[in-house]
């Protein structure tokens, strides 16, 4: 087992042990659009609709395509489809909006990046780092039961 890291900001890691998996860009549009679909559904319809007139009638692709705003062409398949991990924390320190890092045990060979497709589960994090809001984060992970850091 290999420890991998994935940085971001307090609020999505809340909302990541909220999911119980760090989602991918792609990943988070498709659970957006399906909370749309549920909560705002006359909202839901008229998106879809505006992508039919485009030739696009699936919901992941729809999803796809509101992901990759913002990401060049070629990032689409790493950076939009996938989750990247590192296997080092060091330079994710020097990042001014992780907040918080993420350490999740992986089988998977040390490397310095890695992308996973769509989601990566939570069933084997390890450690919290942390910059602030420590009892938020406590709380979010506690049934994961991992470490807990501040940097």
């Amino acid at each position: 087992m290999t420890i991998f890291y994935h940085g971001t900001t307090a609020n999505n890691a809340i909302r990541i042990a909220r999911y119980g998996a760090i989602l991918s860009p792609w990943e988070q549009e498709i659970n957006f659009l399906r909370i749309m679909k549920e909560k705002n559904h006359a909202s839901y319809e008229r998106i879809i609709k505006a992508h039919q007139k485009k030739g696009i009638k699936d919901e992941e692709t729809i999803a796809l395509e509101f992901a990759k705003i913002g990401f060049v062409e070629r990032e689409t398949e790493d950076r939009v489809k996938c989750v990247s991990l590192t296997s080092d924390i060091s330079w994710l320190f020097s990042v001014p909006h992780y907040e918080t890092i993420l350490a999740i045990e992986l089988e998977h060979q040390p490397q310095y990046n890695i992308f996973l497709t769509r989601k990566v589960p939570l069933d084997t994090l390890a450690e919290v780092h942390f910059k602030e809001r420590e009892q938020e984060l406590r709380q979010a992970f506690e049934k994961y039961k991992p470490k807990f850091k501040k940097f």
